[in-house]
């Protein structure tokens, strides 16, 4: 694993410990202290690890470049701390970290798997902190409480780690303290090399539970081999607050990390199942966590949740896997584990502010790239698809667009089923999904969307921006009165979007709305039938049992876990639904020895089901990237302003994605298209455009992007080796039909055209490319569009899953997720998964 997948993890189980990344040990050896950014100039603390005061390159202070290499097979240990406790002086600002608390300090030790691995290649970054106990001002290097730094991890080659790795760290609190030893890589509680332990530094301070009580009372210092936690309370840590008549101490409830937690509360988790030794100091009580979101394989595994009965397995908690969950733990009788890869995406600051999206780091993301793709000048393309509880509705671009009533009426006619799969069958699953909100600030939106064909009560919010039309918008309202080649439509979601219209977005109360937020919010976490793990990974799905006539019964995950070497199965009484994606699904039926024979062979892949579609008939959106020259001056952002305003209020540009305009445009080819007339018509009906074109906002540039949303190319997902955890070759096989390039030129054509209409005089300065006619810039200004669709298709002919979307041949196995949609729709894929998860839940329900 990479170092950096780690501190998600981390951090979720101490989020107010105020904690942060130090140091890091390279098969034991100290890589020594690193130093970089200095908290900020208020004395606050860092409460969250995703606060924008914690961004790499923020504030650059004794900034080094410090590279650690780590060897393939090497053993990676890390420590961090954070003051915490001392007295008070006079003025201090009252808040539980002071710049005169040069207390002792609280330290934690992490069990960290084999950094270098083949999926951890190449520059990694993660934040770590210098802490400073010196005698000195808060604002000088040696004395500053807080120090940030984005140092760089050089991960070299491949390996696995093996064996054990005790690795001693130096005393926190005196010269002559003999430090802890501690195995990394041990899930049970530290032995200190047999040493009796014993907390430093003042004793733990036990807070009674209940209302109004006296204040804490001290408790003696613990001595024993056992992990340093006083055995009371026995259930999970507490947030103890002061009482606002200053008389007693209070518990309440778990906070969420997205909760605002008072100043004067303490919260004090500490998890030993992660791997985590808290030393407590300057008097606090530390507990462990139980809950039903499990942070990772090791924590599930040794807790009862792990033998229970499930009736339903579901792998994958991105964009339909949330749903699916969602949706069948409405039934209180139907019990629910969900299986996510990534961490839990709560607390996310970039992930929570629209105006963020661009910096959400990619620890969040599974940072695939496609193989050198021959058509694009052999170019190998970074695809972003989400590694977080949401999955690629917590990273995307936030638009929501449907698309067309024939992308839908398409899939009852290859599915053979047109009741289910049709326009006007799922039109109230689209309602079902979404709640339309007003755009916040209270702007007046009227005529820029058709209230008919929006729900008002589902789980999504959606929206138009905080931010109302301007002289840019204006204009490109009249340039669809003065050229008669392009039309204004009222809705692109209303069943045929050919025409400008006004973006929607994902977004409600000025927060991204992610599949994760919206349905699977505190209240749906909290069902006693909803069990989540997150950091963990199906390796397989294994046969439960063989039926009469031979069909296999795919009831059972292998789980694994790239952080550690723990494994088991479950086995689902009823169903495992499939929802790992576009790639993970055809990836983990390859896996599984489902697919093509012959592929299978070729990597050393038992077969126990000859399925030959299996991630093959990919398509995606191939896309130009633009650029014009423009009489207009730029206004950047204030992001720290915007911030601000953001948090007061959930309104100022945070509250939107205001790096991109606030309209896009489709077009159709006409129907005496020489394209259309050589190689027929990709598209699924005449309500269908072919390209798609964000129009842009006015600045000294105006970049645009032209995407071919009806291409004739088809693409593969494939295995790279038998290793589950290695990444699937991906193969968009771009422009491998001659239609999609010349298409996608057509459309360089009609942007050019668009921006030469009489509006745009004196405005519109200049066109810097791709010239059209030159197939090769073209080729290489292509972008991915990031909508990836149909390898395990269904189809009532071959593919992969039939109408109900269960798997062909095979029993107890279904998937709902992007990956059955047969060609890519006239749309961006967030909604039309979100629409066939909200059928797919219901088809299971129907059945059980």
């Amino acid at each position: 694993m990479k170092v950096s997948a780690l501190l998600p993890l981390a951090f979720a189980t101490v989020a107010y410990g105020h904690t942060i990344f130090q140091k890091v040990s390279v098969n034991g050896v100290d890589q020594g202290q690193l130093k970089g950014v200095r908290a900020p100039s208020s004395d606050y603390p860092i409460e969250n690890v995703n606060d924008a005061d914690f961004a790499c390159n923020k504030n650059i202070q004794f900034k080094d470049n410090n590279i650690i290499n780590i060897p393939a097979g090497a053993r990676v240990g890390a420590w961090w701390g954070h003051v915490i406790g001392g007295p008070q002086v006079a003025n201090d600002p009252d808040h539980p970290i002071a710049k005169s608390h040069k207390g002792p300090t609280m330290v934690y030790l992490a069990k960290v798997d084999n950094a270098a691995n083949a999926n951890a290649r190449g520059l990694r970054w993660f934040k770590i902190a210098e802490d400073g106990l010196d005698n000195g001002s808060a604002y000088s290097q040696g004395g500053a409480q807080f120090y940030m730094e984005c140092a760089q991890i050089n991960v070299t080659g491949g390996g696995s780690s093996t064996g054990t790795d005790f690795v001693n760290f130096p005393g926190a609190y005196t010269a002559n303290h003999p430090g802890v030893t501690i195995n990394i890589y041990s899930n049970s509680v530290p032995n200190n090399a047999g040493r009796p332990y014993s907390i430093p530094g003042p004793p733990v301070l036990r807070c009674p539970a209940g209302g109004a009580q006296p204040a804490p009372t001290m408790a003696p210092a613990p001595t024993s081999t056992a992990a340093p936690v006083p055995s009371q309370p026995a259930n999970g840590a507490a947030l103890y607050v002061r009482s606002t008549s200053g008389t007693g101490w209070g518990v309440v409830k778990e906070p969420r990390l997205s909760e605002h937690i008072d100043s004067s509360a303490m919260w004090f988790p500490v998890n030993t199942r992660l791997g985590l030794l808290a030393i407590a100091s300057a008097g606090f009580f530390l507990s462990s966590v139980e809950a039903k979101l499990y942070n990772n394989l090791d924590e599930f595994a040794s807790s009862t949740d792990a033998s229970s009965q499930y009736d339903f397995v579901i792998i994958g908690g991105g964009t339909a896997g949330s749903v699916v969950a969602s949706r069948l733990t409405e039934n209180s009788r139907h019990r629910v584990l969900l299986i996510e890869a990534g961490p839990n995406n709560e607390g996310i600051l970039e992930i929570q502010v629209p105006g963020l999206l661009t910096t959400i780091p990619n620890t969040y993301d599974w940072n695939f790239t496609t193989i050198p793709q021959a058509s694009v000048n052999g170019r190998s393309l970074p695809y972003q698809r989400g590694f977080v509880l949401g999955g690629s509705s917590a990273v995307n671009s936030l638009s929501y667009f449907r698309g067309s009533k024939d992308d839908y009426n398409l899939w009852g006619r290859v599915s053979g089923d047109s009741r289910t799969w049709s326009w006007d069958s799922l039109l109230p699953y689209m309602f079902k999904t979404e709640k339309w909100t007003p755009p916040v600030g209270g702007r007046d939106a009227t005529g820029q969307y058709d209230p008919r064909f929006h729900g008002k009560n589902g789980p999504i919010g959606v929206s138009l921006t905080w931010s109302g039309p301007d002289d840019f918008d204006r204009r490109s309202t009249q340039n669809t009165q003065v050229q008669p080649e392009f039309k204004e439509i009222l809705d692109v979601n209303a069943g045929r979007p050919i025409g400008l219209a006004w973006t929607q977005w994902t977004i409600g109360g000025g927060e991204r709305n992610s599949a994760a937020s919206g349905y699977l919010p505190t209240s749906t976490r909290q069902r006693p039938n909803l069990t989540i793990i997150v950091n963990a990974q199906v390796r397989r799905v294994l046969p439960t049992s063989r039926k009469h006539g031979g069909k296999l019964n795919m009831r059972t995950v292998e789980i694994g876990s790239r952080y550690s070497a723990t494994a088991l199965n479950v086995t689902a009484k009823k169903e495992v639904v499939l929802s790992a994606g576009t790639f993970g699904s055809p990836h983990l039926l390859l896996n599984s020895g489902i697919g093509e024979k012959a592929h299978l062979d070729s990597v050393g892949v038992p077969t126990i089901h000859n399925l030959p579609n299996v991630g093959k008939g990919m398509t995606d959106h191939p896309a130009a990237f633009l650029m014009w020259s423009m009489n207009a001056t730029d206004t950047p952002v204030d992001v720290d302003a915007a911030l601000a305003q953001w948090r007061a209020d959930r309104t100022g540009p945070m509250a939107e994605n205001y790096g991109i305009g606030r309209r896009f445009l489709w077009s159709r080819l006409p129907n005496n298209s020489s394209l259309l007339r050589r190689y027929g018509d990709p598209s699924s009906g005449p309500n269908s455009p072919h390209l798609e074109f964000t129009v842009g906002k006015a600045g000294s540039l105006v970049a645009a992007l032209v995407a071919l949303v009806t291409p004739f190319s088809r693409g593969s997902i494939k295995l790279a080796s038998n290793n589950p955890f290695d990444a699937p070759l991906i193969d968009p096989n771009y422009f491998s039909h001659p239609f999609d390039v010349e298409a996608l030129a057509e459309g360089v054509r009609i942007a050019q055209r668009w921006y030469s209409g009489p509006v745009w005089d004196g405005q519109i300065t200049g066109y810097f490319g791709p010239d059209p006619n030159n197939a090769t810039a073209l080729k290489d200004s292509t972008v991915v569009w990031l909508h990836p669709v149909g390898t395990a298709s269904m189809s009532a002919r071959d593919g992969v899953v039939d109408k109900a979307l269960k798997v062909k041949g095979l029993d107890g196995l279904r998937i709902v997720d992007a990956s059955v949609i047969p060609y890519v729709p006239t749309a961006h894929t967030q909604a039309p998964t979100y629409i066939l998860a909200e059928r797919g839940a219901d088809l299971i329900r129907a059945s059980w």
